[in-house]
């Protein structure tokens, strides 16, 4: 198991008691359509590309609306030109042995 915050609430306590039981742990770096038009999904996008590049991952949470889903279908064929590459939220989750 694993928790995955999306820290939808500024003092979200979901992460820190996670781990305090020892469960593996990621939150969500960037929100993507709190407002679904495919322009604005498209912005926060490339927020996700700036904090993949600073952090080496990002972690992006959206939904289902059409706005976001025009927007990922642009935006993924980009990737690997950019040198993204999507992995499994396993892959960035943090360990309880790792801190």
């Amino acid at each position: 198991l694993l928790f995955l915050d999306s820290r939808t609430a500024p003092d979200s306590v979901g992460a820190p008691l996670a781990r305090k039981l020892g469960m593996v742990v990621t939150t969500r770096d960037v929100f993507l359509d709190n407002d679904d038009h495919a322009d604005k999904v498209s912005r926060q996008l490339a927020i996700v590309e700036q904090v993949a590049r600073r952090r080496g991952h990002a972690v992006a949470i959206g939904h289902p609306h059409d706005g976001t889903l025009d927007a990922l279908d642009r935006w993924l064929p980009t990737l690997p030109a950019k040198g993204f590459v999507l992995v499994p939220i396993t892959a960035v989750v943090t360990h309880p042995a790792n801190g």
